[in-house]
């Protein structure tokens, strides 16, 4: 995988979950940049309306992790 400035950028970033986020698959959504993105979790499942910082990316579907 090659990491892009994009992908840099988007590291850090804060983001709110739409729906529970899982580890299993990107089958969860947050809300980043006012858009609703596909997600799932770096570390156990999060509830819906937490916050969360992005950690990576896969084509369009962020990696995230909860905010501590």
């Amino acid at each position: 995988k090659v990491e892009t400035d994009e992908d840099v950028l988007i590291a850090g970033q804060r983001a709110e979950t739409m729906t529970k986020i899982s580890t299993e698959h990107f089958e969860g959504r947050v809300k980043y940049s006012g858009t609703s993105w596909p997600a799932k979790s770096a570390e156990g499942e999060i509830a819906a309306g937490e916050q969360v910082e992005i950690v990576g990316r896969q084509n369009i579907n962020l990696l995230v992790r909860r905010v501590s």
